[in-house]
C-alpha cells in the first residue's frame, strides 16, 4: 500500500474519531457529523495534509539514504583509503588503542601514566 494511502487513511480515521469525540463531549448528537457540510471539507484537508506529509517523508528518506551512502565505509584497500594520517594523529590513535585494549576482565586495572600539564 503506498505511503500516501496509509497516511490518508490514518489522518481521516483520527479526524473522524476526533469529530465524533468532540460532539459526544459537548453533548451534541454524534450523527450531526454526517449531516453537517464540513465533513467532506475536513476529509479533503486531511487527505491534502497526508499528501504533503508523504512528500516530506519521502524527501527526508531520500536525503537520509544519500547521507548514509556518503558516510558508509568504502571497501578496504581502495586507493584513497591508503593515505596515511599525520604522525601526531597516528600516535594518538595508537595510544588510545593501547589504553583501550589494556583492560582485562580480571585483576587490577593496568597502571596508567598521569597526565602532565604544562
Amino acid at each position: 500500500m503506498p505511503l500516501i494511502l496509509r497516511l490518508a487513511a490514518m489522518q481521516v480515521a483520527v479526524f473522524l474519531v476526533q469529530e465524533i469525540g468532540e460532539r459526544w463531549a459537548s453533548g451534541a448528537p454524534a450523527d450531526r457529523v454526517l449531516r453537517g457540510g464540513l465533513l467532506p471539507i475536513g476529509i479533503a484537508f486531511q487527505i491534502a495534509i497526508a499528501a504533503l506529509g508523504a512528500v516530506l517523508l519521502r524527501s527526508a528518506l531520500r536525503a537520509a539514504e544519500r547521507l548514509g551512502r556518503g558516510l558508509a565505509p568504502r571497501r578496504i584497500g581502495a586507493a584513497e583509503d591508503r593515505a596515511t594520517a599525520p604522525a601526531p594523529v597516528r600516535e594518538a590513535v595508537r595510544a588510545t588503542a593501547a589504553a583501550l585494549t589494556s583492560w582485562t576482565p580480571r585483576g587490577p586495572p593496568a597502571p596508567h601514566k598521569p597526565i602532565l600539564r604544562p
